[in-house]
């Protein structure tokens, strides 16, 4: 008896099971398919409009930047920069556009490094020059920006406290290399110093030696960021060699070609004999009696 019910609840559930499997699919079937076939309803009662975003594209400092000023200022104010800013901006880069004129263009005596004085007639027409430079700046800033522009710190030279770096060969450098140059006058001047502290802290004397050491590292660093043209105008116009040999030239004019051959001669044998200072041994003596 058991049994039979068993069998009976196990048809009962095999029947429900086939009803399932034959009646879903269809169903989903057909939903599917009516609502692939039919369109949605149209609501002809609503009006539907459309916003059209325009976005401004974004812009390059290339694109606002001019070397024609007017231009340029025109496209700064175009994208809403501020009169302050604007005047800022200009300033600056009309400064650094004489800067690199008073460089360039400005012939001073400290550039004339072959002439045991400084000429006088130089030195007043490069006073001049720079004077013309500066009411030509000024003049300048005025018509773009009005006699309100405020600006008056136009120091020179560009670094007042070091050593001028203009002319036709120095003055052309980027500034990245002029900072270099800088960077390491400012070193050798913290090495020196910082030597001399040491020497007088122990009672002793600076040793010649060491300083021709000192200035001979400098030159190195020179070397690294000068081409040996650009280097070779800076030792002309600022070494210790040079500076020695136009003090033994006094009174004697001689040529740029003249002057530059005469440092390339003896400048190699200042070094070494610098080298040599105070040496006391028997070779280092003879050894500086050659070279003098």
């Amino acid at each position: 008896m058991r049994g039979r019910v068993l069998l009976w609840i196990s048809l009962s559930l095999n029947l429900a099971m086939a009803a399932v499997w034959v009646y879903f699919p269809r169903v989903g079937t057909d939903s599917y398919d009516a609502l692939a076939v039919m369109p949605p309803t149209a609501d002809t009662g609503k009006v539907y409009k459309t916003n059209v975003v325009v976005r401004r594209q974004n812009f390059t400092w290339n694109e606002i930047e001019s070397r024609d000023y007017p231009a340029y200022i025109a496209n700064l104010r175009a994208i809403g920069c501020p009169e302050s800013t604007i005047r800022d901006i200009i300033v600056a880069e009309v400064n650094q556009l004489f800067a690199r004129r008073r460089a360039t263009e400005v012939v001073t005596a400290e550039q004339q490094w072959w002439r045991s004085e400084p000429d006088a007639d130089v030195t007043e027409a490069a006073s001049d020059k720079l004077k013309s430079l500066e009411e030509e700046r000024r003049a300048l800033l005025t018509t773009l920006l009005g006699p309100q522009w405020e600006s008056s710190y136009y120091p020179y030279p560009e670094h007042p406290n070091t050593l001028p770096l203009d002319g036709p060969a120095l003055g052309s450098l980027p500034p990245e290399t002029k900072q270099a140059v800088r960077d390491i006058e400012g070193r050798a001047a913290e090495r020196r110093q910082a030597y001399l502290d040491a020497v007088q802290k122990g009672g002793k004397q600076p040793d010649p030696v060491e300083l021709a050491r000192l200035r001979q590292q400098t030159r190195a660093e020179l070397g690294e960021v000068l081409n040996p043209e650009q280097l070779e105008e800076y030792l002309l116009r600022y070494s210790g060699s040079a500076t020695t040999l136009r003090g033994e030239l006094h009174g004697i004019n001689l040529t740029p070609d003249q002057f530059r051959a005469l440092f390339r001669q003896t400048d190699a044998l200042d070094q070494q004999l610098q080298l040599l200072a105070g040496a006391t041994d028997a070779a280092s003596v003879a050894q500086r009696r050659v070279w003098e």
